[in-house]
């Protein structure tokens, strides 16, 4: 057979087994799992039958090289080196970031890619909504474990949807995207997530400022709106958020406050990636209540002080570089593709949005450790890359 015949045809079975991955990423964590592995399986055999290395140099090269070692090296010297080992699983799923970004060549397979995510995660939101009690103050899940996990995810994919929405007016599906959107927005706010709502809001403002400035007052107009006219579960909720006495705000600070403790009996590279709970409860005050809510939790809420506590300065260094890259990249391939006012360069500034709730909602959950959450960010990554790639081709 044809060497470029049988190219295209592993390409064609590598496209259509990313459609699956990005179905399984929105509700299954086994089923991305597995359609990750199967891919990376074809993926192998495609560079073996045809001789060729098949992966795609990126911008992040650099700051992903530099996150890894300095994940390896805290595993080395952790003070549980097997079970931060078993941990770093996590890590190889920036594995994402190269398949989407080395298989995606064409604008209409961008395209599919974003009506599966967007489509398929507003109906996923539309379940959780109606199989939940949302009057009654139950919270939204969907289909995650958690509801902090469904929180996070829906501001990537929420951001993304609400973007295209606002810069693709001249798609017919532009109301299309609006019901996605209204699905995604309610199913996020029934979460009862704040600091995924925290990190929505920021989000949004982006979008809202390349849009016009004349619509910041709206949207703060919006805000008040959704406050006034939600159930009384969630309005107290929302109300709560300068409550710092609340229970779940006090955990925060208690980790916090002995995470400083911890992290200047190991400034350097951290215990490693590991359930923080045991440790945890040896810098205790003396008379502390071990069996509150702080100290029966393996992780601390937040993303930064995590990355102090589990990889020390030098993780912590290789985060900040990492997520500096992570927005000078997608800033530079919107550039290069704003002056197409398409669904492309509408995705590139969801994408910046979504990546600034991300790492706006990581001050409050550990969002990065999150395998669910931490897969739609680097799928949103990838995607930008490939979108850069194919706007440099069409260029030349």
């Amino acid at each position: 057979m044809d060497p470029k015949r049988i190219s295209s045809v592993f390409h064609r079975i590598l496209v259509y087994l990313i459609y699956l991955f990005t179905l399984f990423s929105l509700f299954t964590i086994a089923g991305t799992h597995i359609s990750i592995g199967i891919i990376v399986s074809v993926w192998m055999a495609h560079m073996i039958v045809t001789k060729h290395w098949l992966i795609s140099k990126t911008p992040l090269d650099l700051s992903f090289l530099l996150l890894v070692m300095a994940c390896i090296i805290s595993t080395v010297f952790s003070v549980r080196p097997h079970e931060s080992f078993i941990h770093l699983k996590n890590i190889t799923l920036i594995g994402v970031v190269y398949i989407i970004a080395s298989h995606i060549r064409e604008k209409k397979e961008v395209v599919r890619l974003l009506d599966l995510f967007i489509f398929g995660s507003a109906i996923l939101a539309l379940i959780g909504l109606l199989s939940t009690d949302i009057m009654g103050g139950k919270r939204v899940r969907s289909f995650q474990g958690i509801t902090m996990t469904w929180g996070s995810m829906s501001v990537i994919f929420s951001l993304i949807t609400a973007s295209l929405f606002l810069f693709v007016q001249s798609c017919k599906k532009r109301w299309l995207y609006l019901c996605a959107f209204i699905f995604q927005f309610v199913g996020m706010l029934f979460s009862y997530v704040r600091g995924s709502w925290v990190g929505f809001i920021a989000g949004f403002f982006i979008l809202v400022m390349v849009k016009s400035k004349k619509l910041l007052f709206g949207g703060i107009i919006a805000i008040l709106f959704v406050i006034l006219l939600s159930p009384d579960p969630l309005r107290n909720r929302m109300l709560s958020i300068a409550d710092l006495s609340i229970n779940s705000t006090q955990v925060r600070f208690v980790q916090w406050k002995n995470a400083v403790k911890i992290f200047q009996d190991y400034p350097i590279v951290g215990v490693g990636w590991i359930d923080l709970n045991e440790i945890h409860r040896q810098y205790a005050p003396p008379d502390a209540d071990l069996s509150w809510a702080a100290y029966q939790i393996g992780h601390f809420h937040n993303n930064y002080v995590m990355f102090l506590v589990c990889f020390g300065i030098v993780g912590f260094a290789a985060m900040a570089f990492m997520i500096f890259k992570l927005f000078q990249t997608t800033y530079r391939i919107y550039r290069c593709v704003s002056y197409e006012k398409s669904t492309l360069s509408a995705y590139l500034i969801g994408s910046i949005a979504a990546l600034t709730g991300f790492w706006i909602n990581g001050f409050f959950d550990w969002t990065f450790g999150d395998a669910e959450t931490v897969t739609l960010l680097w799928f949103t990554v990838g995607l930008s890359i490939a979108i850069g790639k194919i706007a440099c081709e069409d260029k030349k």
